[in-house]
């Protein structure tokens, strides 16, 4: 396993806007040691060759809160901002760009706790979702949608209302977009990622090399 350089780093990260200062944020992501190469296990049973690592972009306090800053600036998110809502988030990496993403909207913040699987469980760790209340789900990566899924269903089960989804990257933004409109709910997020995820024994080049496989949450 090894971290990826800033070269590398644009063939596998795209910001939405595609402006020059948000290009820079790949940059900053692959200095801060986010993006990393290897064989992974993500949490939905996928393997990839690369990972967003968001624990290391989450402790540069400055790139979290620039990243924020980005989602906000989304119209989605703008069209939010003057809204009374409460971000739910995971205390896994999510927490970092939840945490950020309330203090730059003014909202409250919700952490749910996690399993062993480190994905979000049934229970919160922190804060409160009020019945009726307005809540926007925030996490750091989406590649099938099923973190987002535990974090609604958790939502659900407060009888909160969940109006909208932000996330940092998402492996399908247009699918994701899709899927959560299916839902009644706005999509906001900052990447693409561009590298494939191959299904369990299925076109893996690193399973037929013999690579170790790395589960992905023990990064994160």
């Amino acid at each position: 396993m090894r971290r990826v350089s800033r070269e590398e780093a644009h063939g596998l990260l795209r910001t939405r806007s595609r402006a020059k200062s948000d290009r820079v944020l790949v940059e900053r992501v692959a200095d801060a040691g986010g993006l990393l190469h290897g064989h992974f296990l993500q949490q939905a049973g996928a393997h990839s060759e690369f990972f967003l690592r968001y624990a290391a972009v989450g402790r540069d306090a400055d790139l979290n809160r620039r990243i924020a800053e980005v989602l906000c600036a989304t119209d989605e998110m703008k069209g939010a901002k003057d809204k009374d809502a409460t971000v739910l988030c995971p205390e896994s990496a999510g927490f970092y760009l939840g945490s950020a993403v309330a203090q730059a909207q003014d909202w409250s913040l919700a952490v749910a706790a996690i399993d062993l699987g480190r994905r979000p469980g049934r229970t919160l760790r922190r804060g409160a979702l009020a019945p009726g209340g307005l809540v926007v789900i925030v996490n750091d990566v989406a590649t099938t949608g099923g973190g987002l899924l535990a974090l609604l269903d958790l939502a659900h089960r407060a009888h909160a209302k969940v109006v909208g989804v932000a996330v940092a990257a998402a492996a399908e933004p247009t699918a994701l977009v899709k899927a959560m409109k299916a839902r009644g709910l706005w999509t906001a997020w900052a990447f693409k990622t561009l590298w494939p995820h191959a299904p369990a024994g299925e076109g893996c080049a690193a399973c037929d090399a013999g690579e170790p496989l790395l589960p992905a949450a023990e990064f994160n």
